[in-house]
């Protein structure tokens, strides 16, 4: 996904390369970005100050989480979907799932769903650490990515009913997770911010790799 200068800036959006805390190791050392804690069972983002750019810097007050949505039978009679949560390897947070059956069947949706998750399980983790501040949800969905942000800022302004006339899809159930990233940022208890990291597939074989054990144990 490419980056406009304008779309840098969008609250839920996070682009590492553009953040000058990151930067540094985003374009020169990518492998060292993102480190797992084995006590915490999930990654954090390593930085760099502008003392010593090329040495990593742990941000201790960040998490990493990774999300997959599956639907590989998307549009044929008894598809399923199912969705991956990626918090590092045997983390006792990691989660896979399939959709009810009552939901739509389909990628995007299941992509939808392991946000809706990754956010349960995110609020629990935050209660019980209020050193995490920073959440990244790193995701190869560019709907997704888009939803959460630039797709979120229109919303809010043209409500659920799109320029067609039409309802705009998912709209309620993205509108709630939005509304949950705001009171974990702004509400009484607030302080921990959420961004969607737009990544490629090949950065998330693991959650892609959980998504799929929830459909093979169908």
């Amino acid at each position: 996904m490419q980056f406009h200068n304008e779309e840098e800036h969008i609250h839920r959006l996070f682009n590492p390369a553009a953040h000058p805390y990151y930067s540094q190791i985003a374009r020169f050392f990518p492998t060292q970005l993102v480190t797992y804690d084995e006590q915490k069972e999930y990654f954090q983002l390593q930085g760099s100050l502008p003392t010593a750019p090329e040495t990593p810097h742990l941000d201790k007050f960040s998490l990493v989480v990774y999300i997959h949505g599956t639907c590989p039978k998307e549009g044929q009679p008894g598809a399923r979907a199912a969705y991956g949560i990626f918090f590092g390897p045997r983390s006792i947070y990691n989660t896979s799932g399939l959709l009810q059956p009552s939901l739509p069947q389909t990628r995007v949706r299941a992509d939808i769903e392991a946000l809706v998750k990754t956010m349960e399980i995110v609020k629990s983790i935050t209660d019980e650490n209020i050193s995490v501040q920073h959440v990244k949800i790193a995701t190869d969905s560019d709907y997704l990515v888009n939803a959460m942000s630039i797709s979120m800022n229109k919303r809010h302004r043209a409500g659920k009913v799109g320029a067609s006339g039409q309802e705009v899809e998912f709209f309620d159930i993205l509108t709630r997770v939005s509304n949950k990233m705001d009171e974990m940022e702004y509400g009484v208890d607030g302080g921990v911010d959420c961004q969607m990291w737009h990544i490629t597939r090949e950065d998330n074989l693991a959650a892609y790799e959980l998504s799929n054990l929830a459909l093979n144990g169908a």
